[in-house]
């Protein structure tokens, strides 16, 4: 997706504790599969305002991109790194139900496994700005979706 070096949080809970964090965070009481919370404003893996965390990360990849051209640049790379020591984007938390998990492997027809991955993916692609609200937007998200969790899950 283009984050190289990107960092994100992973809570498993049960619906219990997952049902709370909707209600609180969401206003919707009952439980849910997934929920992600962005550390970043984003639209579709685009910043809209990067934090300087962000601006650092940025500024970090673009010097390690260019480090792959020239000596001198890998030098200015190398400079990069040692100036912006903590330059890594964190992208948020993903929270997943484990019991979610159990209840729609078995509903879909799939493996825990690939449950599992869908719903990181699926959170994942929450943290970088994609939505599901709108009909368009939903159409493009699973189809972004069902691709990552292809190109994870084949052997």
């Amino acid at each position: 997706m283009g984050f190289d070096g990107a960092r994100l949080s992973l809570t498993v809970c049960g619906d219990a504790k997952i049902r709370t964090l909707n209600r609180l965070h969401r206003g919707l009481d009952r439980a849910t599969d997934v929920l992600a919370f962005p550390q970043e404003h984003m639209r579709e893996g685009r910043f809209l305002r990067p934090s300087p965390s962000a601006r650092a990360w940025l500024s970090a990849q673009g010097a390690r991109h260019e480090a792959r051209d020239t000596k001198a640049n890998r030098r200015l790379a190398a400079r990069a790194s040692r100036l912006m020591p903590h330059a890594f984007l964190e992208l948020g938390d993903v929270v997943i139900s484990r019991h979610a998990v159990r209840r729609q492997a078995a509903a879909y027809g799939v493996s825990e496994a690939e449950e599992w991955t869908r719903l990181l993916v699926h959170g994942i692609l929450h943290l970088l700005g994609w939505d599901h609200e709108k009909p368009g937007e939903r159409v493009r998200m699973r189809a972004l979706e069902d691709r990552l969790v292809k190109l994870i899950t084949r052997t």
